[in-house]
């Protein structure tokens, strides 16, 4: 009985550091960086994909309210819709698809 308490008490310590590696800090500004960076490199589509990846993974951040503001206020990004199924085609060069 002692070892099978032993094993679950170890067994949750293990699962919850593996949850705590996937959510570190900071990664959802790492996550800004690299969609400001895409845009600044004319790579919009990426841009996009990380905004929202952003948004939807980590809602109540600072971050992504200000990846709201870019999505819905950049002219560049007016063009660049991703389709909800996130079914993507990426054209030849770094614009968005219907540019």
């Amino acid at each position: 009985m002692l070892k099978l308490a032993l094993v679950l008490l170890l067994s949750l310590g293990l699962v919850s550091c593996l949850k705590e590696s996937d959510f570190s800090p900071n990664r959802d500004r790492g996550l800004f960086i690299h969609a400001t960076n895409a845009m600044e490199h004319n790579q919009f589509d990426v841009a996009v994909i990380t905004f929202q990846t952003l948004i939807n993974t980590y809602p109540d951040s600072g971050y992504a309210a200000m990846a709201k503001y870019v999505l819905e206020n950049d002219p560049r990004l007016a063009d660049c819709h991703i389709p909800p199924d996130m079914n993507i085609v990426f054209g030849s060069d770094d614009s968005c698809l219907g540019h």
